[in-house]
């Protein structure tokens, strides 16, 4: 894991997060699940394929200019690596005080 950064940009942050660099595998399972998603009737997600952490969630992008002079004096940092054996399915509902994640299956690598 290196770097952090906004998405979708600076100029109009969504999340603050951090940057994964990843075996070419993890593309591969990323476009597995969008064609496996697509039989199933679901979209596929029309923005690139960007492998990250998500660290902060922004829903006001105003005052936002300290926060980014921060940011920039960390440069580029790495995080350090870890090597994943597993992964977790997740349901995700929003709800008003945030978003409740549920743990639905594990997959072994």
């Amino acid at each position: 894991m290196r770097g952090l950064g906004f998405s979708p940009n600076r100029r109009s942050p969504r999340i603050f997060r951090a940057g994964v660099e990843a075996p070419p595998e993890l593309a591969t399972l990323a476009k597995d699940t969008v064609s496996t998603l697509a039989k199933l009737g679901i979209e596929p997600e029309s923005r690139a394929y960007s492998p990250h952490l998500t660290l902060a969630r922004i829903k006001k992008p105003q005052g936002l200019a300290p926060f980014y002079g921060k940011v920039e004096e960390l440069g580029n940092p790495d995080f350090g690596s870890f090597e994943a054996d597993r992964f977790f399915l997740y349901q995700s509902t929003l709800k008003t005080g945030g978003s409740v994640y549920t743990k639905l299956k594990e997959y072994m690598l």
